[in-house]
């Protein structure tokens, strides 16, 4: 059973979140925040982070059901390789999400648990892990960088004009993610009925 534990991080609103993003796409990738477009997520994370976060990012087979994982330790970053080669639809987008998710790990948290880890010693991190239910979203990783990741993807500003304009069933088309990973951005940045 895979763990419920995390290492609580710095606190980060759902806004310092969304600015965050806005910055990193507004330095790496300006056109999408001018036209409502994808975000090339594997330029981000391929070319983007390392040059960002000094995190080395790639692709490898890792364990059944894990499709990402940083490493602040070792300074890495990795994405299921099969995800990554999935040719359905479906896939491709939980891919593009995973990339998402992974590169907000590397700009939020990397840093800040090597940091971590450098005072107190690789053993004593353990000591600090904390069930998910026991800390606020706001201090949760799994949160962060799933909030961030559904910014970079679906920058606040385009996704609100999007919505207004062509409503929900069309985002996934628009910014080329999965209904799902749609209606929870819809619904953190308050804009569902």
């Amino acid at each position: 059973m895979k763990s419920s534990k995390v290492i609580p991080v710095s606190p980060c609103s759902k806004n310092d979140l969304d600015d965050i993003a806005t910055r990193i796409l507004y330095n790496y990738q300006k056109e999408v925040l001018i036209n409502i477009e994808p975000v090339n997520i594997e330029d981000l994370f391929e070319i983007d982070i390392p040059e960002i976060t000094g995190v080395l990012t790639g692709y490898d087979s890792l364990n059944p059901g894990i499709l990402g994982v940083t490493n602040a330790a070792t300074m890495t970053s990795y994405v299921d390789v099969e995800l990554a080669e999935a040719t359905d639809s479906v896939n491709k987008r939980r891919y593009r999400a995973t990339v998402a998710h992974e590169s907000a790990h590397c700009i939020k948290h990397v840093k800040q648990l090597k940091e971590f880890a450098s005072i107190l010693g690789k053993d004593e991190m353990s000591h600090y892990r904390t069930e998910k239910s026991n800390i606020p979203s706001y201090k949760d990783p799994e949160w962060q960088a799933w909030y961030l990741g559904g910014a970079l993807l679906m920058p606040k500003a385009n996704i609100t004009k999007a919505y207004e304009k062509y409503g929900e069933l069309e985002l996934p088309n628009i910014f080329d993610v999965n209904i799902s990973f749609v209606r929870i951005r819809l619904d953190k940045l308050g804009l569902t009925k």
